[in-house]
C-alpha cells in the first residue's frame, strides 16, 4: 500500500534527520597543544590538511601539523586518506641510458647530469674548458674497469656517435685482461637491444691495428643505427669499446628463393 504524499514527505524528512548533517556532527578541533579549539563539521581532508565548516557556515582549513594528536588519530580512523594509484610510466629508453641520436650538446649535457648511471669524472669547474669527451664515466665499473664516454657530433651540433671506452690494458694478454669487461658489456647490450646480429664466441687472438676497433658483436638499434662491441687499440694499448652510431653498418642480405635467377 503506497503512502499518501504528506506521509511520504514526512518519512523522507525523518530519514534525513536520522542520517544527520551532510558532513557529520559538529565536534571540537583542538590546536596542537590543546590550548584552543574550534567547533565544526568535517568536510574533507588530504594528507596535509583538514577542512571543516563552522556553525556560521564559514569553511576553514587546518594544517594537520597544527592539529592535536588525538584529533589526528580520530581523523585517520574516521576519514583515512585513500591512496591514489598512479600508473607506472616506463622510462624512456635511448641509445645509451636516455641519450638519443639528434640530441643537442645542451640536451646531452643535461641528460648526463641527470643520469643515474653516469657521473662526472672531472671537477665541475673544468667541464666548460675541456668539454664532455672523457668527462663522464659509468658509476659502476664494468668487469672491474672504469668506462668513459666520448661523443661525436654532426655539423649542426647534433649527437651522432657515442663511444663507451674502458680503462686501457697492455696489448700483450689483452684477451685475459678484458674478458670480464667484454662479457658484461655483451650481456648488458643484449638486455637493452636484443639478440646481436653478429656475435663472436671469443675475443680475437691478435689485437686490432692502431686506431681501429675489431667488432665481436653488433646490434641493430630499434630506432635506427648500430651498436658494436670489441677491442680497440690506441697509443699501443687496448681498450674495450662500445660504439653507438646513427649509421646503419649492418646490411641484411636477401636470400635467393626458388625461381629467382
Amino acid at each position: 500500500m503506497s503512502l499518501p504524499f504528506m506521509h511520504r514527505s514526512a518519512a523522507i524528512l525523518l530519514l534525513l534527520a536520522l542520517a544527520g548533517p551532510l558532513h557529520g556532527e559538529p565536534r571540537p578541533w583542538r590546536n596542537a597543544d590543546g590550548s584552543r579549539s574550534v567547533r565544526g563539521e568535517f568536510v574533507k581532508r588530504d594528507d596535509r590538511s583538514v577542512s571543516i565548516v563552522r556553525s556560521d557556515s564559514k569553511e576553514i582549513v587546518i594544517p594537520l601539523d597544527q592539529l592535536h594528536p588525538d584529533d589526528r588519530l580520530w581523523l585517520d580512523a574516521e576519514h583515512p586518506v585513500t591512496p591514489v594509484d598512479t600508473p607506472e610510466v616506463e622510462p624512456t629508453r635511448g641509445v645509451f641510458g636516455i641519450l638519443e641520436f639528434g640530441d643537442t650538446r645542451e640536451e646531452t649535457l643535461r641528460k648526463l647530469r641527470e643520469s643515474e648511471i653516469v657521473e662526472l669524472n672531472i671537477p665541475e669547474a673544468m667541464l666548460a674548458r675541456v668539454g664532455m669527451n672523457g668527462a663522464f664515466r659509468t658509476k659502476a665499473k664494468v668487469g672491474g674497469k672504469n668506462a668513459l664516454l666520448f661523443f661525436d657530433w654532426t655539423e649542426d651540433g647534433r649527437l651522432r656517435d657515442i663511444q663507451l671506452r674502458s680503462d686501457p690494458v697492455p696489448a700483450a694478454g689483452f684477451q685475459e685482461s678484458l674478458a670480464a669487461c667484454w662479457k658484461e658489456l655483451a650481456d648488458l647490450l643484449t638486455v637493452l637491444h636484443g639478440k646481436p646480429v653478429v656475435s663472436a664466441g671469443k675475443l680475437p687472438a691478435e689485437p686490432p691495428a692502431e686506431g681501429e676497433i675489431k667488432p665481436t658483436h653488433a646490434w641493430k638499434l630499434e630506432d635506427g643505427g648500430t651498436a658494436q662491441l670489441g677491442p680497440a687499440k690506441e697509443d699501443g694499448e687496448v681498450r674495450m669499446v662500445v660504439h653507438f652510431t646513427s649509421e646503419t653498418l649492418i646490411r641484411e642480405t636477401k636470400k635467393n628463393t626458388a625461381g629467382n635467377r
